[in-house]
Protein backbone atom coordinates (compact mmCIF):
# COMPACT_ATOMS: atom_id res chain seq x y z
CA UNK A 1 0.00 0.00 0.00
CA UNK A 2 1.28 3.56 -0.96
CA UNK A 3 1.92 5.72 1.90
CA UNK A 4 -0.23 8.70 2.39
CA UNK A 5 2.60 10.78 1.78
CA UNK A 6 3.41 8.88 -1.21
CA UNK A 7 -0.40 9.49 -2.85
CA UNK A 8 -0.82 13.32 -2.22
CA UNK A 9 2.39 14.39 -3.77
CA UNK A 10 -0.04 13.43 -7.00
CA UNK A 11 -2.60 15.83 -5.88
CA UNK A 12 -2.80 19.09 -7.18
CA UNK A 13 -2.67 22.68 -5.07
CA UNK A 14 -6.55 23.80 -6.16
CA UNK A 15 -8.18 23.43 -2.51
CA UNK A 16 -11.58 21.87 -4.75
CA UNK A 17 -9.32 19.60 -6.22
CA UNK A 18 -7.89 18.35 -3.00
CA UNK A 19 -11.18 18.51 -1.77
CA UNK A 20 -12.44 16.25 -4.34
CA UNK A 21 -9.39 13.69 -3.85
CA UNK A 22 -9.78 13.45 0.02
CA UNK A 23 -13.69 12.78 -0.45
CA UNK A 24 -13.22 9.77 -3.05
CA UNK A 25 -10.78 8.56 -0.90
CA UNK A 26 -12.55 8.20 2.67
CA UNK A 27 -15.54 6.78 0.68
CA UNK A 28 -13.75 4.24 -1.01
CA UNK A 29 -11.78 3.27 2.05
CA UNK A 30 -15.23 3.33 3.65
CA UNK A 31 -15.69 0.08 1.07
CA UNK A 32 -18.23 1.85 -1.29
CA UNK A 33 -17.26 0.09 -4.77
CA UNK A 34 -14.85 2.05 -7.30
CA UNK A 35 -17.27 1.36 -10.33
CA UNK A 36 -20.45 2.43 -8.42
CA UNK A 37 -18.63 5.39 -6.89
CA UNK A 38 -17.71 6.49 -10.77
CA UNK A 39 -21.43 6.28 -11.94
CA UNK A 40 -22.66 9.03 -9.04
CA UNK A 41 -19.90 11.23 -9.56
CA UNK A 42 -20.58 11.52 -13.72
CA UNK A 43 -24.37 11.61 -13.14
CA UNK A 44 -23.41 14.31 -10.52
CA UNK A 45 -21.06 16.23 -13.09
CA UNK A 46 -23.58 15.61 -15.66
CA UNK A 47 -26.43 17.31 -13.51
CA UNK A 48 -24.61 20.23 -12.37
CA UNK A 49 -22.83 21.18 -15.54
CA UNK A 50 -26.62 21.80 -17.10
CA UNK A 51 -26.59 25.63 -17.42
CA UNK A 52 -23.41 26.57 -15.53
CA UNK A 53 -21.19 28.79 -17.14
CA UNK A 54 -17.34 28.39 -16.87
CA UNK A 55 -15.63 29.69 -13.67
CA UNK A 56 -12.42 30.76 -12.92
CA UNK A 57 -9.68 29.51 -10.97
CA UNK A 58 -9.93 30.70 -7.24
CA UNK A 59 -8.19 33.81 -6.59
CA UNK A 60 -4.45 32.59 -4.83
CA UNK A 61 -4.65 34.85 -1.33
CA UNK A 62 -2.52 34.75 1.98
CA UNK A 63 -6.21 32.87 3.37
CA UNK A 64 -4.30 32.43 7.13
CA UNK A 65 -2.44 35.33 6.64
CA UNK A 66 -5.71 37.39 7.00
CA UNK A 67 -6.59 35.26 9.84
CA UNK A 68 -3.83 35.56 11.59
CA UNK A 69 -3.64 39.32 10.74
CA UNK A 70 -7.49 39.54 12.67
CA UNK A 71 -6.90 37.59 15.75
CA UNK A 72 -3.40 39.27 16.20
CA UNK A 73 -5.06 42.22 16.24
CA UNK A 74 -7.58 41.42 18.81
CA UNK A 75 -4.63 39.81 21.18
CA UNK A 76 -1.51 42.43 20.84
CA UNK A 77 -1.26 44.82 23.17
CA UNK A 78 -0.15 46.87 21.22
CA UNK A 79 -3.03 46.91 18.68
CA UNK A 80 -5.92 47.15 22.03
CA UNK A 81 -6.93 50.56 23.50
CA UNK A 82 -7.79 50.84 27.56
CA UNK A 83 -10.55 49.04 27.08
CA UNK A 84 -8.83 45.97 25.35
CA UNK A 85 -10.34 46.75 22.48
CA UNK A 86 -8.89 47.14 19.29
CA UNK A 87 -7.47 50.23 18.05
CA UNK A 88 -8.00 51.88 15.19
CA UNK A 89 -4.81 52.02 13.13
CA UNK A 90 -3.62 53.16 9.37
CA UNK A 91 -3.65 50.64 6.64
CA UNK A 92 0.17 51.21 5.87
CA UNK A 93 3.08 51.88 7.53
CA UNK A 94 5.60 50.51 10.75
CA UNK A 95 3.54 48.88 13.61
CA UNK A 96 0.89 49.33 14.33
CA UNK A 97 -0.80 49.15 11.15
CA UNK A 98 -2.48 46.46 9.00
CA UNK A 99 0.19 46.05 7.01
CA UNK A 100 2.65 45.44 10.16
CA UNK A 101 0.30 42.58 11.10
CA UNK A 102 0.19 41.07 7.33
CA UNK A 103 4.19 41.33 7.47
CA UNK A 104 4.36 39.56 10.75
CA UNK A 105 1.71 36.61 9.41
CA UNK A 106 3.63 36.00 6.02
CA UNK A 107 6.33 38.59 5.72
CA UNK A 108 6.62 41.63 3.75
CA UNK A 109 6.28 40.34 -0.02
CA UNK A 110 3.50 38.40 0.90
CA UNK A 111 1.94 41.18 2.78
CA UNK A 112 2.43 43.73 0.12
CA UNK A 113 0.34 41.09 -2.57
CA UNK A 114 -2.52 40.96 -0.30
CA UNK A 115 -2.79 44.64 1.33
CA UNK A 116 -3.89 46.07 -2.12
CA UNK A 117 -7.14 43.60 -2.03
CA UNK A 118 -8.14 43.65 0.98
CA UNK A 119 -10.90 46.61 0.90
CA UNK A 120 -13.12 44.66 -1.80
CA UNK A 121 -13.11 41.86 1.15
CA UNK A 122 -14.79 44.27 3.88
CA UNK A 123 -12.65 43.31 6.44
CA UNK A 124 -12.66 46.39 7.64
CA UNK A 125 -14.62 49.44 8.64
CA UNK A 126 -13.13 53.01 8.33
CA UNK A 127 -13.04 55.14 11.40
CA UNK A 128 -11.89 58.29 10.22
CA UNK A 129 -8.55 60.63 9.40
CA UNK A 130 -7.43 57.13 7.51
CA UNK A 131 -7.92 54.65 10.51
CA UNK A 132 -9.67 51.34 10.42
CA UNK A 133 -11.31 49.10 12.79
CA UNK A 134 -11.75 45.31 11.70
CA UNK A 135 -15.29 44.21 11.41
CA UNK A 136 -14.78 40.74 12.79
CA UNK A 137 -12.57 38.64 14.78
CA UNK A 138 -12.74 35.14 12.51
CA UNK A 139 -11.96 35.59 8.80
CA UNK A 140 -15.40 35.24 7.21
CA UNK A 141 -15.49 36.28 3.60
CA UNK A 142 -18.98 37.09 2.25
CA UNK A 143 -20.74 36.57 -1.59
CA UNK A 144 -19.31 34.09 -4.20
CA UNK A 145 -15.80 35.65 -4.17
CA UNK A 146 -12.90 32.99 -5.28
CA UNK A 147 -11.24 33.53 -2.25
CA UNK A 148 -14.31 32.87 0.19
CA UNK A 149 -14.87 29.34 -2.55
CA UNK A 150 -11.17 28.63 -1.85
CA UNK A 151 -11.68 28.92 1.98
CA UNK A 152 -14.20 26.42 2.14
CA UNK A 153 -12.96 24.44 -0.78
CA UNK A 154 -10.04 24.20 1.90
CA UNK A 155 -12.52 23.41 5.08
CA UNK A 156 -13.51 20.47 3.33
CA UNK A 157 -10.13 19.32 2.91
CA UNK A 158 -8.92 19.07 6.15
CA UNK A 159 -12.69 17.94 7.61
CA UNK A 160 -12.56 15.36 5.03
CA UNK A 161 -8.77 14.33 5.84
CA UNK A 162 -9.76 14.43 9.48
CA UNK A 163 -13.02 11.57 8.79
CA UNK A 164 -10.27 9.95 7.07
CA UNK A 165 -8.00 9.88 9.89
CA UNK A 166 -10.17 8.75 12.26
CA UNK A 167 -11.21 5.65 10.11
CA UNK A 168 -7.84 4.79 10.93
CA UNK A 169 -6.71 5.54 13.98
CA UNK A 170 -7.26 4.29 17.70
CA UNK A 171 -9.35 6.21 20.05
CA UNK A 172 -6.57 8.31 21.71
CA UNK A 173 -5.80 9.55 18.25
CA UNK A 174 -8.39 10.30 16.77
CA UNK A 175 -9.48 14.19 16.15
CA UNK A 176 -12.39 15.79 17.51
CA UNK A 177 -15.40 14.99 15.64
CA UNK A 178 -18.70 15.60 17.02
CA UNK A 179 -22.25 16.58 16.45
CA UNK A 180 -25.20 17.93 18.13
CA UNK A 181 -28.87 17.47 15.87
CA UNK A 182 -32.59 16.69 16.17
CA UNK A 183 -34.68 15.70 13.50
CA UNK A 184 -38.52 17.48 14.72
CA UNK A 185 -36.95 20.94 15.66
CA UNK A 186 -40.12 23.16 14.57
CA UNK A 187 -39.22 25.62 11.34
CA UNK A 188 -39.95 28.76 13.60
CA UNK A 189 -37.36 28.20 15.60
CA UNK A 190 -34.57 27.84 12.71
CA UNK A 191 -34.15 31.74 13.10
CA UNK A 192 -33.51 31.35 16.57
CA UNK A 193 -31.26 28.54 16.15
CA UNK A 194 -29.38 30.43 13.65
CA UNK A 195 -28.53 33.07 15.91
CA UNK A 196 -27.86 31.02 18.98
CA UNK A 197 -25.27 28.64 17.50
CA UNK A 198 -23.43 31.92 15.88
CA UNK A 199 -23.04 32.70 19.88
CA UNK A 200 -21.88 29.94 20.97
CA UNK A 201 -19.40 29.41 18.10
CA UNK A 202 -17.90 32.63 17.94
CA UNK A 203 -17.25 32.11 21.98
CA UNK A 204 -15.62 28.76 21.48
CA UNK A 205 -13.67 29.82 18.32
CA UNK A 206 -12.14 32.65 19.98
CA UNK A 207 -10.83 30.23 22.95
CA UNK A 208 -9.52 28.03 20.60
CA UNK A 209 -7.83 30.74 18.97
CA UNK A 210 -6.18 32.41 21.77
CA UNK A 211 -4.69 28.96 22.48
CA UNK A 212 -3.46 28.15 19.26
CA UNK A 213 -1.91 32.14 18.53
CA UNK A 214 -0.26 31.38 22.27
CA UNK A 215 1.91 28.98 21.31
CA UNK A 216 3.22 29.89 17.77
CA UNK A 217 6.51 31.36 17.40
CA UNK A 218 7.09 34.37 15.12
CA UNK A 219 9.73 33.25 12.76
CA UNK A 220 11.72 34.35 9.76
CA UNK A 221 12.43 32.11 6.76
CA UNK A 222 15.67 31.48 8.15
CA UNK A 223 14.94 30.46 11.48
CA UNK A 224 11.88 28.23 10.14
CA UNK A 225 14.73 25.66 8.35
CA UNK A 226 14.72 22.14 10.19
CA UNK A 227 11.76 23.18 12.53
CA UNK A 228 8.64 20.68 12.36
CA UNK A 229 5.50 22.48 12.40
CA UNK A 230 1.73 21.90 11.25
CA UNK A 231 -1.54 24.02 10.42
CA UNK A 232 -3.83 22.98 13.42
CA UNK A 233 -7.69 24.30 13.64
CA UNK A 234 -11.36 24.03 14.30
CA UNK A 235 -14.03 24.43 11.16
CA UNK A 236 -17.93 25.13 12.60
CA UNK A 237 -20.52 24.49 10.54
CA UNK A 238 -24.21 24.89 11.31
CA UNK A 239 -26.99 23.01 9.57
CA UNK A 240 -30.32 22.31 9.40
CA UNK A 241 -32.07 19.99 6.31
CA UNK A 242 -34.85 21.87 4.25
CA UNK A 243 -35.71 18.83 3.22
CA UNK A 244 -37.00 17.83 6.83
CA UNK A 245 -39.11 21.17 7.26
CA UNK A 246 -41.49 20.08 4.39
CA UNK A 247 -45.73 20.07 5.60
Amino acid sequence: MKSTTTITKNVGTHPAERAVFQFIRYLLDSGLDAKQLERWVTSALRVNRAGRKRGGAAEKIEIYALSSALSRWHRDRRYLDDHARPRAIPLRGTAPSIEALLRAAVGGRAAAAVLPRIGKWRLLAPAGKGLYRPRQRNLHLKGSDPARLALHADALWHCLQTMHRNLRKSPGERLLARHAAVRDLPATELDAFNRFSKRQAQIFLESIDDWLEGRVTRTTAKSRKGRRTAMAGVYTYAVWDERMIEP
